[in-house]
């Protein structure tokens, strides 16, 4: 079967940033130089992220579309990045991106190690990921370059329609009521959940966790490289540094 390629971002606000745009407009050219068609779903103006998420696999179910690209109207990705997870053939496969925040403390120790600047942005840097054991090696590759992940944000994730169907029997019938007004049903696929800890898991990790349960595997390709855009406030104190006159 050939292959096609749906686009799912839930946009917050109907907003993206310019530099998921700029990813989407480069992939596309892409994509169509090796024939392969591009269909989407911008889910704008839902402020539940996991009722946003229910509605786009449902819509991509419905369609002819073979797979289901979930990008995030926040994230920044490499022109050939969504072609590289299309030529996995995996059902499931994604790329990592950093959290919106800095870890300083493994900053400052790279920093006693005289790292160069580069790398001091690289050490601080933490991800939407989850490895299968303690060890967190990235370079824990299969023959394909992935490494098999415990759970992965589904900011930059690619899935086949296989993936909803296995876990479908074990998902729950929901719909909406909008003033009074009751929507469609739909399979909940993407729900938040509480683990064996009590600790409250976003809607991205069970749905990991439902495929793995029915014996599915995540792949992660840590060659990608993403930016995950945000705002940050600057801060600093004069009085500690000193001032910058150059």
């Amino acid at each position: 079967m050939k292959k096609k390629i749906m686009i799912g971002t839930p946009m917050y606000g109907g907003m993206a940033t310019h530099a998921y745009i700029g990813g989407l407009l480069s992939n596309f050219e892409i994509l169509r130089q090796n024939d392969i068609k591009v269909d989407w779903n911008l889910m704008g103006n839902e402020s539940l992220i996991t009722r946003g998420r229910n509605y786009i696999a449902d819509h991509f179910l419905q369609s002819d579309s073979t797979h289901l690209m979930w990008i995030d109207a926040d994230i920044g990705f490499e022109r050939d990045a969504i072609l590289k997870l299309l030529n996995y053939n995996e059902d499931f496969v994604g790329a990592a991106y950093p959290k919106k925040m800095i870890d300083w403390e493994r900053m400052r120790t790279s920093s006693i190690l005289s790292t160069t600047p580069d790398n001091l942005r690289d050490h601080g840097a933490s991800y939407v990921v989850n490895f299968l054991d303690n060890e967190h090696n990235v370079h824990k590759k299969n023959e394909k370059g992935l490494v098999e992940m415990r759970h992965l944000g589904t900011g930059f994730m690619l899935v086949t329609k296989k993936v909803f169907k296995k876990m479908r029997a074990n998902c729950r019938q929901a719909r909406a009521a909008n003033f009074g007004q009751f929507a469609n049903w739909y399979t909940e696929y993407f729900k938040t959940d509480l683990d064996e800890e009590g600790v409250l898991q976003s809607e991205d990790w069970v749905f990991c966790n439902q495929w793995r349960d029915v014996g599915g595997k995540i792949w992660l390709d840590p060659s990608i490289k993403l930016d995950h855009i945000g705002t940050y406030i600057y801060e600093g104190d004069i009085q500690q540094v000193g001032a910058n006159v150059t």
